[in-house]
C-alpha cells in the first residue's frame, strides 16, 4: 500500500506531530512512511517552582540563577512573536470557508476539572470533553501559577510550543490503564493554542482504546512531569538586514542551475531526489564572524521531486570554517524559527548549502488547506543566517516536575452514531478528473472521516498529484451552508495491483455530524438521507 500524506514531505521540525495524531483504526502497513522526532538527550530545568539552569531574562537584563532559586524575576521579556507551529490541530475551535462561511464546534461536554498536583508551580485544569465509541478528547488549562513564562523565548533560546508534552500520561477506565501510543490503544496530548500567552496553554488529550466504550464512563488521567523542547541559536554577525538584501547582490539562478541528487527510495523501488545548485562566480561576503567565507551563489529551484515547489538556495564556499557553517540555517527575524528545506548540507566540492521553502514555515504555509506554495523575494525579507545549535547542547527537558491528577466523566448522550454513505452514484467529471471509478463508503464522525474507493491505479500509479486533487475535492457540507474542507489531517493509499484505495483521518474541526447535510465531492453534493 502506498501512503499519500502530503505532510511527510514537509520538512518541518513538527510533522511527526500530524501523522502521529491521524489515529484511525488502520491496519500498520497503511501508515506509510513515518517521521520520528529526534530527541536530544534530557536535562532537568525546573523542579517545583522552578529550578532554572543558564539565566533568565528579566525586563531585557539577565538575571544569574542557582540552586534552584530564581533571584530575581519581574516582568518577561519576549524577543519573539511566539508561533505555535501545531495550532492547526486545535480541532474545537472555528472552521472558516472559502466564502467566509463560519463554523464553530461547540458540541463539546464542559467539565471543569482542576488537577490534584504535587506541584506548586503548574496547574492543568480539564476543561471539556468529547466521546466516540473508542476514543475521548479531552481539553487541558495549562498555567504557571505565578505567571512565569512556560517558554523559553530570547535570543538564543527558544522553545517549541508545538512539542511541549507531559512525560508520561495515563487513562485508567472500568480499572483499564491506557497509555503509550499503539495503532489501536493509547494516549496523546498535544499543545494547540497560538502560544500567544506566554504562561499559559492549551492542550488535547485524546486517549483511544478498541476494547473500551468511553461514553458515560468516569476517566481518571495521570499526567508526569511538564517537559520542554527548545532550539539554541547562535549569531554569526550577519552583514544584512535580511536575506533579500543578499539576493539584492547579483541575481537569482534558475532551475536549469540545480542537479538532481538521489537521497532514497519510495515504498515501490522508484527514486527519491532532492537538488543540488551548482557552483557560481559570485563572493558575496555575509558574516563578520567568519569573513573567510562567501556565498557562491544563489536561486530558487525545485524542493523536492514530489510537489513541484521552489525553494531558495544559497551556497557557501566556507574557506577555513566548514565545520562551524555545517550548522548555517535561515532563521525567520519575526518567530525565532529555524529552517533548511534540503538534507544535503556540504556538497561534493565542499561547499555548504541552505535552503528554505514557505512549505516549511507555517507564518507563509498553506499547507493545512492542501496547498503548496512558491519561495518569493518578498519571502526572504523576513530571514536571516544563523547558526543551529553549534555545540550541540540538551534540546529538551523537564521543565516543571510533578504529578497531575483529575477525573472526568463524559455524558452518555454524547455518543454519536456514524453518518454513512453507501455506493455513490458517481459523475462521469469525478471519474475523468480524479481517476476514480467508484465510492462504495463513505464514514463521518464528529471526529473522523474515512473513505473507501476505486481507482483506475495505471493513472493513480503514474500521477502522484491524483490523490491530493481528489482529497482537495471533497469538503463536508453542513446545515449552515459551511463547508469543511479535509486539509491535510486526512491521508490515503492505494496498491499498485489493485483499484481499492482508502482514505481517512481526523477532521481539522470538530463538528456535530448530526448538523451535516453531506459530502461535496469534485462539487457535487451527497447528501445524507
Amino acid at each position: 500500500m502506498k501512503w499519500l500524506s502530503e505532510l511527510d514531505d514537509i520538512k518541518t521540525p513538527d510533522s511527526w506531530i500530524e501523522d502521529t495524531l491521524n489515529m484511525t483504526s488502520r491496519k500498520e502497513d497503511n501508515r506509510g512512511r513515518r517521521r520520528e522526532e529526534k530527541r536530544g538527550s534530557v536535562v532537568k530545568m525546573h523542579k517545583g517552582a522552578g529550578n532554572i539552569v543558564k539565566a533568565a531574562v528579566v525586563a531585557g537584563v539577565l538575571i544569574a540563577v542557582s540552586g534552584g532559586s530564581v533571584y530575581a524575576y519581574n516582568q518577561y521579556v519576549a524577543k519573539y512573536s511566539m508561533s505555535n507551529t501545531a495550532s492547526s490541530l486545535d480541532h474545537m475551535g472555528q472552521s472558516v470557508d472559502e466564502d467566509g462561511n463560519v463554523y464553530s464546534y461547540d458540541a463539546a461536554q464542559k467539565v471543569n476539572e482542576t488537577a490534584v498536583s504535587s506541584s506548586d508551580a503548574l496547574s492543568v485544569e480539564a476543561t471539556n470533553v468529547i466521546t466516540e465509541a473508542h476514543q475521548a478528547v479531552i481539553t487541558l488549562a495549562v498555567k504557571s501559577k505565578n505567571g512565569e513564562p512556560i517558554v523559553y523565548n530570547d535570543e538564543t533560546r527558544l522553545s517549541y510550543p508545538a512539542r511541549q508534552r507531559f512525560e508520561t500520561a495515563m487513562v485508567i477506565v472500568d480499572d483499564v490503564p491506557i497509555s503509550g501510543s499503539g495503532v489501536s490503544s493509547g494516549v496523546w496530548v498535544q499543545r494547540v493554542d497560538d502560544a500567544s500567552v506566554p504562561s499559559e496553554a492549551r492542550f488535547e488529550l485524546t486517549v483511544r482504546a478498541s476494547s473500551v466504550d468511553f461514553a458515560g464512563k468516569d476517566m481518571k488521567v495521570r499526567l508526569t512531569n511538564f517537559v520542554d523542547s527548545w532550539e539554541v541559536t547562535k549569531g554569526i554577525g550577519f552583514s544584512y538586514d535580511s536575506v533579500a538584501d543578499i539576493l539584492a547582490q547579483g541575481k537569482a539562478a534558475d532551475s536549469s542551475s540545480f542537479k538532481k541528487v538521489e537521497k532514497g527510495k519510495y515504498a515501490d523501488g522508484s527514486s527519491q531526489y532532492e537538488y543540488a545548485l551548482n557552483p557560481g562566480s559570485y563572493k558575496i561576503k555575509f558574516s563578520e564572524q567568519y569573513p573567510d567565507a562567501y556565498i557562491d551563489n544563489m536561486g530558487f529551484g525545485p524542493r523536492t521531486d514530489y510537489d513541484n515547489t521552489n525553494a531558495f538556495y544559497i551556497t557557501v564556499v566556507p574557506g577555513r570554517d566548514a565545520d562551524a557553517l555545517e550548522k548555517l540555517c535561515f532563521q525567520n527575524k519575526t518567530t525565532g524559527m529555524m529552517y533548511n528545506s534540503t538534507s544535503i548540507r556540504k556538497l561534493d566540492d565542499g561547499r555548504i548549502q541552505v535552503s528554505v521553502s514557505p512549505n516549511q514555515d507555517r507564518q507563509y504555509s498553506r499547507t493545512n488547506s492542501g496547498v503548496y506554495q512558491n519561495s518569493t523575494t518578498d519571502m526572504l525579507k523576513n530571514y536571516r543566517l544563523v547558526l543551529n545549535n553549534p555545540d550541540k547542547e540538551p534540546l529538551t527537558g523537564n521543565r516543571y516536575e510533578g504529578t497531575w491528577e483529575f477525573t472526568v466523566k463524559s455524558d452518555e448522550s454524547q455518543a454519536v452514531a456514524d453518518r454513512v454513505l453507501k455506493d455513490l452514484d458517481i459523475t462521469p467529471d469525478i471519474t475523468s478528473n480524479y481517476a476514480v471509478t467508484g465510492i462504495r463508503q463513505v464514514t463521518l464522525t464528529d471526529t473522523e472521516f474515512a473513505m473507501e474507493f476505486d481507482t483506475d491505479y495505471t493513472k493513480w500509479g503514474n500521477d502522484k498529484t491524483l490523490f491530493t486533487k481528489f482529497q482537495k475535492s471533497i469538503k463536508i457540507v453542513m446545515s449552515n451552508g459551511s463547508k469543511i474542507s479535509l486539509g491535510n489531517k486526512v491521508g490515503g493509499g492505494w496498491s499498485d495491483r489493485e483499484t481499492a484505495a482508502e482514505m481517512d483521518g481526523r477532521l481539522p474541526t470538530f463538528i456535530d455530524a448530526d448538523d451535516a447535510v453531506g459530502i461535496e465531492i469534485g462539487g457535487h453534493l451527497f447528501k445524507f438521507e
